[in-house]
């Protein structure tokens, strides 16, 4: 009969490389996630904050220039004022309206003769409602309100902003504020300063988010293959150093057995006792023990690798050959 020998196999470890890199990535997305959600969150309401605050004082400013302005009837300070701070990068656009709609002065002398004095010419462009409410209000308050800038382009695609507007930022939608201040002479509301600043500063910051959030995420699925790729090598050089091990052992054990005499099994009495030690001779790759015999003699090789395990397997009854055949 024919001796089959099994060799082992060393195989990188794929299980462990995937379990480690799915998991480091999940702890890693996680805590990116929860820092700049938090984080982020905070930074983009404190510039809001920030913004709102100055604004609401630069309203003040305008309105009280304005008013002497009405009395002086010289209107060219407020016109400089308006654009000193739209040179500056802190608004966009302002304007002085009275009572009923009349453009008093503009930032942009264009637009001021494009209107011909009448804000409501363009309505699309300017809410008359909302640029006249602190006036229907009888309210010395600042209205912010969220306005829409007609020339400027969406910063992010709609389902983008839909994320950001339920998860992250709620303003989202509108690209701007207006900033209304009804102008008082004498206790008499005569008209309101207003000004269009647009939320570039806040969208930007957003924008800085989402890049810090890709860079993160690149970083940390670089990490996390880099350190599983690590500990998976780690553990097949390990099982590798061990097999080399064994197969020295079991070399050593294969030259010490042909050294062994054969057995006369004819001059024995009882039944002669071959013990088997191995623990995976109940596997569907175990190698074949083939015993072989003639008429008085039976050799029983014992392959190494039997003799490197203890499970205490025993064949019995190893017979002569010529004993077989009687039977």
């Amino acid at each position: 009969m024919a001796k089959k020998n099994s060799k082992r196999k060393n195989f990188f470890p794929y299980g462990i490389f995937f379990i480690i890199f799915i998991a480091e990535i999940f702890l890693g997305l996680s805590a990116i996630s929860a820092y700049l959600f938090f984080d982020g969150k905070r930074e983009v309401n404190l510039l809001e904050s920030d913004i709102k605050k100055y604004s609401s004082s630069l309203a003040e400013a305008f309105a009280h220039v304005a008013e002497l302005s009405i009395k002086d009837k010289q209107y060219q300070p407020l016109r400089n004022l308006f654009q000193e701070k739209i040179a500056e990068n802190i608004i966009d656009e302002a304007f002085f309206v009275l009572t009923d709609g009349r453009l008093v002065v503009h930032s942009n002398i264009a637009i001021e003769k494009e209107l011909s004095g009448n804000i409501a010419k363009d309505e699309m462009s300017y809410n008359i409602d909302l640029i006249l409410k602190p006036l229907r209000d009888n309210s010395h308050e600042i209205l912010i309100s969220d306005y829409n800038i007609i020339k400027k382009e969406p910063y992010f695609k709609k389902n983008i902003r839909d994320l950001i507007k339920k998860y992250f930022y709620k303003g989202i939608e509108s690209n701007g504020w207006l900033f209304s201040k009804a102008v008082f002479v004498k206790s008499k509301p005569i008209g309101t300063v207003n000004f269009i600043l647009s939320k570039d500063r806040i969208f930007y910051a957003i924008k800085n988010i989402i890049e810090r959030a890709r860079r993160l995420t690149a970083i940390v699925l670089l990490m996390s293959f880099l350190l599983s790729l690590l500990i998976s090598l780690f553990v097949m050089l390990r099982d590798l150093s061990r097999n080399k091990k064994q197969s020295t052992i079991d070399s050593s054990a294969k030259e010490k057995f042909l050294d062994l005499p054969e057995i006369d099994v004819a001059s024995e009495k009882e039944n002669l006792q071959i013990e088997l030690i191995d623990d995976s001779l109940e596997s569907e790759d175990s190698p074949e023990i083939t015993v072989i015999g003639h008429e008085r003699y039976i050799v029983a090789p014992i392959i190494p690798e039997y003799r490197a395990h203890s499970t205490g397997r025993r064949i019995l009854d190893a017979i002569p050959s010529e004993n077989k055949r009687k039977r």
